[in-house]
């Protein structure tokens, strides 16, 4: 309810270039493609440990607030994309594919130490003031890569499976200590 509505588009679209078969030893070949967007809300806790939330409590926090344009914590996001294709052998008993991904994560919320909030513009009595610090949306990451597999049917009760993912992720933004 505080933060009211939110809209989170998504398309998906997969179609078989090649139709299923359970003959020969080529089987189906399906292409997938997605992409879309989405939200994480923050919890009460997020909520509360907010710089927005403790710049409120304080006797001035409303000046603060307008000085400094500080704005209630808001929900992550990402947008997301993936394609790939899939292929079956052998009747459906052994399945292989290949996807391509891109996600980029923005206003992720994190905690900022007190003697990290000047560097927010916040003034660095009020940042003493603080105490140990507050939660803001200052985070930001890109991940993309690939992932491939291999599935095959052993007989009617095993299923061998092989995954491999290869991940390439950079911070873009962010005020924690190790970033």
């Amino acid at each position: 309810a505080v933060f009211e509505y939110e809209t989170v588009p998504r398309l998906s679209v997969a179609f078989y270039a090649r139709q299923p078969s359970s003959v020969g030893a080529v089987g189906a070949t399906k292409l997938m493609f997605n992409i879309g967007e989405g939200i994480k809300a923050p919890t009460v806790s997020d909520d509360r440990s907010s710089l927005f939330s403790i710049l409120s409590g304080l006797p001035n926090g409303q000046n603060l607030l307008n000085q400094f344009d500080v704005d209630r914590i808001g929900p992550e996001r990402i947008r997301t994309l993936d394609a790939g294709i899939e292929q079956t052998f052998w009747g459906g008993r052994m399945r292989t594919g290949v996807s391509y991904f891109h996600n980029s994560n923005k206003d992720l919320i994190e905690f900022v130490s007190s003697n990290v909030l000047p560097q927010l513009g916040v003034p660095q009595d009020v940042a003493s003031s603080i105490g140990f610090g507050a939660t803001v949306n200052s985070s930001s990451f890109d991940a993309q890569g690939w992932e491939f597999f291999t599935d095959l049917s052993v007989g009617n009760e095993f299923l061998l499976s092989g995954w491999y993912t290869f991940l390439d992720a950079k911070v873009k933004e962010s005020f924690s200590g190790g970033a």
